[in-house]
């Protein structure tokens, strides 16, 4: 009987883990397939998983353990009425800076009944197997649990999503739910037949109370791990690499920790984790200040082992401190409320208070506080002061030695940032064993360098949006740059007798003059339509006669490419051109006049939105398009080839299709040439065959047996260069 619980908790687990990304995937393109879609879902899986184990404890609570069976098999069966999951007809993403409450609400619609169901699971199963399995320890069951959630979580982006559609997904999560249902009713048979029919309040009243104390460090074990492991995931795909999938591996890690500690043997030394942590500490909050991306393999293992090092130092002092199992329910209902708070934390609030990832060195700080002491801890008032010593000696330590280090010119100079963290940082460590005082003092470390500074670049602008950060820096006088994350999405001469030359991907050398050489012979003025604003670049192409239109679904990339401040394309070549934003689909879907040249400038960065590239989008672009019009994809990434999902594209909807990638060697900050690939559609053969006879274009390469891309079906996956 062990089996079947253990059977249904892995079941349930597995399917709560199958449709999160799964519908994520659902709701990604409807906002552009920004990464803060992924981050608003966790803040609503967190809520509902809180309410589903608020249920639990409540129907443990209340109830006798016949009675919840009753209940609960009820209540499972509600969700069959809703399924299979889909998004509902109807739904359009507003035009906002932060389209959370919209989004939050697209979820409690489409997802809300099931997920409260299925989270409800995993308590009342432990607590069900407590009551009817005497003398077992039921925590085994949530390492259980989360072996489920994890093998879900990797096999979904490696083994569901490449090999089946959403429909197909969603059905198939139809079935295992009556899967679930069915060992349920398994397990309240077993529970039917053996639990003593009493309600568990009364069973536990000569078992220790719990203090409040107690409760909160339970919440605050429990927040500072789940905001931290959105910090990272945050972190490393914006300031570090912006790769696709990459948020996996954070989240697989988190749920690693809950198995190791929850087992029923130890299986890596507590002290071992607690004398590393802050080594691994101080050296993020290095590359943290220091703005190291590279290299890249080291710097993502660095940041990855602390965030699995500090959440598994938390986690065991939640799994060493949990009570009884007479208070399973509640035990668990405040370690999902202190996940909550840390979701929220990072999904909602700093968002709009932070303009950059701060949360992450925060968080990182609460997590030394909160580490367990390895002294004695103060006892009184005056010895809590004591304690506090420290840590404003570091702080005027380290305004006196950036001011002094910048007053000689070493900012950015390898010595100078020898002197500044080697002075500090030993100071901090000689308080490592104090966690409180350890953790203000690389607090109060981080924020002096951060607000005073201790670097030479100009950072011109920065803005926090719910698609990203975007960042505008002035480099040697010469240019301004527009990176979001670690993505160039822009670039000007700062001269103005150059200011008009575009630049990067879009250069007068690239393959975009290429186009506009062959689209300016026609003889009537152009309609053109770019789809992915960033700095403007593209506007300097543009005919006197020409009538241009722009689409961005990100209102600051608005801001900044229509602010000559920062960038004068717009205002300089199409001054009257209007930008429209929103979703492209939407919004093209919109358009009466039709385009001769259609620019998607969409596909640059990790985050690719996935419905703009389908045979559905390609048939709407199509509708919009002049019968010799030409669309032209621009396609240079880092991580993601797709050359052969466009000639899986050009082929089903017979279509002309040619590439041109120009490299270059030379550094984009010496005359600000990138290297840069396109795609054009058409079906005008005069220009397919100029592009192959006067500037060099072939044809497009395939991956024999790939799937085509539809609404239903996409794999992020099987595009990725080391995929291939």
């Amino acid at each position: 009987m062990p089996l079947l619980f253990a059977l249904t908790i892995f079941t349930s687990a597995s399917l709560l883990f199958v449709i999160q990304p799964m519908f994520a995937r659902m709701a990604l393109p409807l906002l552009g397939g920004a990464p803060s879609v992924w981050n608003t879902a966790l803040v609503f899986y967190q809520t509902v998983l809180l309410l589903g184990y608020g249920y639990s404890h409540l129907l443990t609570k209340y109830f006798k353990p016949r009675q919840q069976v009753l209940i609960h098999c009820g209540l499972l069966l509600t969700p069959l009425l809703v399924l299979p999951i889909a998004i509902p007809a109807g739904w359009q993403a507003p035009t906002t800076d932060f389209p959370i409450a919209w989004l939050l609400s697209l979820f409690a619609v489409a997802l809300g009944l099931p997920f409260f169901v299925v989270s409800a699971s995993s308590p009342l199963l432990q607590a069900w197997f407590g009551s009817s399995e005497q003398n077992r320890n039921p925590y085994v069951l949530y390492a259980m649990s989360n072996v489920g959630s994890m093998l879900a979580l990797l096999a979904y982006p490696l083994i569901i999503e490449p090999n089946t559609s959403l429909r197909l997904q969603s059905d198939g999560w139809r079935w295992g739910y009556v899967l679930l249902v069915l060992l349920f009713i398994g397990c309240g048979i077993r529970v039917w037949q053996r639990a003593p029919q009493v309600v568990s309040s009364a069973t536990s009243q000569a078992s220790s109370p719990i203090t409040w104390q107690r409760r909160l460090k339970w919440i605050a074990w429990s927040a500072v791990p789940s905001s931290l492991l959105v910090s990272v995931t945050t972190y490393i795909t914006t300031d570090i690499v912006a790769m696709p999938l990459l948020w996996v591996i954070p989240l697989a890690l988190y749920l690693l920790t809950f198995i190791f500690v929850f087992a029923n043997k130890v299986l890596i030394p507590k002290q071992a984790l607690v004398w590393l942590m802050p080594i691994l500490v101080m050296l993020v909050i290095l590359t943290i200040i220091t703005g190291a991306n590279s290299p890249i393999l080291l710097l993502l293992i660095l940041h990855l082992a602390s965030l699995f090092v500090v959440t598994m130092v938390l986690h065991q002092q939640l799994a060493d401190d949990r009570p009884e199992p007479q208070k399973l329910t509640e035990f668990y209902l405040l370690m999902s409320l202190g996940g909550v708070i840390g979701g929220i934390f990072n999904g909602l609030i700093a968002p709009l208070i932070f303009n950059s990832v701060w949360e992450y060195p925060l968080m990182l700080c609460l997590g030394l506080m909160l580490a367990p002491w390895r002294k004695p801890k103060p006892t009184n008032r005056q010895e809590w002061l004591q304690s506090l010593y420290k840590p404003g000696l570091m702080i005027v330590l380290s305004i006196g030695l950036v001011l002094l280090l910048k007053a000689f010119n070493y900012e950015e100079d390898t010595l100078g940032y020898g002197i500044l963290f080697s002075v500090t940082m030993l100071l901090a460590y000689s308080q490592s064993r104090n966690p409180v005082s350890f953790g203000l003092s690389i607090g109060g470390f981080f924020a002096v360098v951060s607000l005073i500074g201790f670097t030479r670049s100009t950072l011109v602008y920065q803005e926090r949006s719910f698609f990203g950060v975007n960042r505008i820096i002035e480099v040697n006088d010469r240019f301004n740059i527009l990176m979001h994350g670690t993505t160039l999405h822009g670039m000007q001469f700062l001269d103005p007798a150059l200011s008009k030359r575009p630049l990067t991907y879009y250069s007068l050398n690239g393959p975009l003059n290429e186009i506009f050489q062959v689209a300016n012979q026609q003889t009537t003025p152009k309609n053109v339509g770019v789809v992915g604003l960033g700095s403007g670049a593209a506007a300097c192409y543009a005919q006197p006669q020409d009538t241009w239109k722009y689409f961005e679904i990100d209102p600051v990339v608005i801001e900044i490419a229509e602010n000559p401040q920062y960038f004068s394309y717009l205002s300089q070549c199409t001054p009257q051109a209007p930008v429209v934003v929103g979703d492209a689909r939407i919004s093209l879907a919109a358009e009466t006049k039709p385009f001769d040249v259609l620019i998607m400038d969409a596909y640059s960065s990790d985050a690719i939105p996935t419905h703009l590239v389908t045979v559905e989008a390609l048939e709407l672009y199509l509708s919009k398009l002049n019968p010799d019009g030409i669309i032209a994809f621009h396609i240079s990434n880092r991580y993601l080839n797709l050359e052969p999902v466009l000639h899986d594209l050009a082929e089903k909807l017979g279509l002309l299709a040619l590439v041109h990638e120009y490299h270059t060697d030379e550094d984009v900050l010496e005359q600000g040439n990138n290297s840069t690939k396109w795609v054009i559609f058409t079906k005008n053969q005069a220009f397919y065959q100029q592009f192959i006879d006067q500037y060099q274009w072939r044809s497009l390469q395939n991956r024999p047996n790939d799937r085509l891309w539809t609404d239903d079906y996409s794999s992020i996956i099987t595009t990725l260069y080391a995929w291939q």
